[in-house]
């Protein structure tokens, strides 16, 4: 239920594996999914900063599509400081990673703040 429910990030190969492990006595360590697939496109410092913004600006997310404005935002800002042309960038989030960050908003925000 936890994998259906996208609060493990594995799939059920790779918790065979850890359990297997943990029945040969080998160490589990505990970033085995942490390291799977590309990295973040955003930081927990930048997800933060955006729900600190969210907060102080009495913001309020409707769904899906506002969690990906923000991303995209937040996105372009990054490139603007590191000093890239954001208009130039093709910036774009897969439907999945939506999911993992409105999963993570919801986590870091009171229902208040959350609109659907």
């Amino acid at each position: 239920a936890m994998l259906y429910r996208n609060f493990v990030p594995s799939s059920m190969k790779t918790i065979y594996r850890l359990i297997q492990r943990d029945e040969k006595g080998l160490p589990i360590v505990d970033t085995e999914w942490a390291n799977r697939g590309s990295p973040p496109l955003l930081t927990v410092k930048e997800v933060d900063d955006i729900i600190e913004r969210l907060k102080q600006e009495d913001g309020r997310i409707y769904g899906k599509a506002d969690v990906e404005q923000l991303l995209i935002n937040a996105a372009r800002e990054k490139l603007w400081k590191q000093g890239e042309n954001p208009d130039l960038a093709k910036i774009k989030f897969s439907k999945t990673s939506v999911r993992n960050y409105c999963t993570m908003f919801k986590s870091k925000l009171s229902s208040a703040y959350w609109k659907e």
